[in-house]
């Protein structure tokens, strides 16, 4: 979660700014040099078809060039930011239908990453490197 009720969210050139600050997001793992009009620079003209949640969220909580986090509601973004369906694609998370709280992290690793391991997963072999340094971390 990068975003809570109130907040104003942008993304320019796959930097994360939170009510005008860029955010220091160590985790965060881009796995391309482009940069994609609607995914790295957000929010913007979607270049695709979208949950019609995420077209809600552009047509009525963008004001001056950033998304503003409604009431009862969260912007999500994966660590994977170049490969993920997150709150870009599908809009904001309803505070209702989230449950818990982050403790822990239990996992953390890049799919596919050079000098990855070989594993098998639901009958389909798959590269991945565990990233160690954020295990059993209290999250940021």
């Amino acid at each position: 979660m990068v975003g809570i009720p109130g907040d104003h969210i942008r993304i320019s050139h796959k930097i994360l700014y939170r009510n005008g600050a860029a955010q220091a997001e160590s985790y965060v793992r881009h796995k391309t040099d482009y940069e994609d009009s609607y995914r790295d620079n957000f929010p913007s003209t979607p270049n695709g078809s979208f949950a019609a949640w995420a077209n809600e969220m552009l047509t009525k909580h963008v004001s001056g060039g950033e998304v503003v986090v409604p009431e009862s509601s969260y912007f999500v973004l994966g660590d994977n930011r170049d490969s993920s369906l997150d709150s870009r694609y599908w809009g904001f998370v309803n505070a209702a239908d989230a449950i818990g709280r982050l403790l822990l992290i239990y996992d953390s690793e890049d799919a596919a990453s050079p000098g990855g391991a070989i594993v098998e997963n639901d009958d389909s072999l798959r590269l991945h490197h565990v990233r160690w340094g954020r295990l059993f971390k209290r999250p940021l």
